[in-house]
């Protein structure tokens, strides 16, 4: 005797459809989930990497920032006009350490940040003729979400790139920079660095004695569809030279 065959309900089908579907959605959303992990732990580890790169450079830099000045034969120094300071644009700058301002990225081009390097030029005597100071200009632009830093011997594309030097800035000494001329620019090691997704930075003035430092702090921030998934945040403090000074400048 022949046995029959038994067969599914739909009953039965349908169910195991929903289990099914529901073993493919939960591997489906694991898979994402873990997407979504690597990318936001790849893209840290970039920016990470970025934003110290940046940050060593602008801190080696700082250190450096000074006005321009002629050794005269005597032996003194003599400071030539404008004097040239670090300016900091006013949104970013904290004269204290607890203080909580910060630039903020939008959708515009934002002045951050203006110093010079400059080598000092030594005037004529009998024995010898001028030697030429050398000059480096640097800047820290913030365009959209992106920070710009820019050191160059170039007086031109350093007073218009990205952005236009502001008017309550001076970064090169009255006398102009040019080739023969009292400074002369230094494109010895001109560099141009740049770092996505910034969604601020921020200046702190520490002050201990006569010792006087900058701490930079800069965050960035991974965003998705206009919801923040991701962000870090790196610090760094550089020393100052004693004759220089920080100014908060409206730009």
């Amino acid at each position: 005797m022949m046995k029959t065959r038994k067969g599914y309900t739909l009953v039965e089908i349908l169910v195991a459809a929903s289990i099914l579907s529901a073993f493919m959605l939960s591997i489906f959303l694991l898979f994402r989930q873990l997407t979504t992990s690597y990318r936001v732990g790849e893209w840290k580890a970039s920016r990470q990497k970025e934003v110290q790169i940046l940050m060593a450079m602008l801190k080696e830099d700082l250190e450096k920032a000074n006005s321009a000045f002629v050794i005269k034969v005597s032996g003194e120094a003599e400071r030539i006009s404008p004097e040239i300071n670090i300016s900091i644009n006013s949104l970013a700058f904290n004269p204290l350490e607890g203080g909580d301002k910060k630039l903020e990225s939008n959708n515009t081009n934002q002045p951050v940040a203006y110093f010079a390097i400059i080598k000092s030029a030594v005037e004529a005597s009998a024995f010898s003729e001028l030697t030429s100071g050398r000059w480096q200009g640097c800047s820290l632009v913030m365009t959209s979400r992106s920070l710009n830093y820019l050191r160059t011997g170039d007086y031109a594309r350093h007073s218009t790139f990205p952005v236009g030097l502001p008017g309550a800035v001076f970064t090169a000494p009255d006398s102009g920079v040019s080739a023969g001329g009292l400074f002369e620019p230094n494109n010895s090691n001109d560099s141009f660095n740049k770092v996505n997704d910034v969604s601020s930075v921020a200046f702190y003035l520490i002050e201990d004695g006569d010792k006087r430092a900058l701490q930079v702090v800069i965050e960035c921030r991974l965003v998705q569809g206009n919801i923040p998934v991701s962000s870090i945040t790196e610090s760094t403090v550089a020393g100052m030279l004693r004759d220089t000074k920080v100014v908060s400048v409206g730009m």
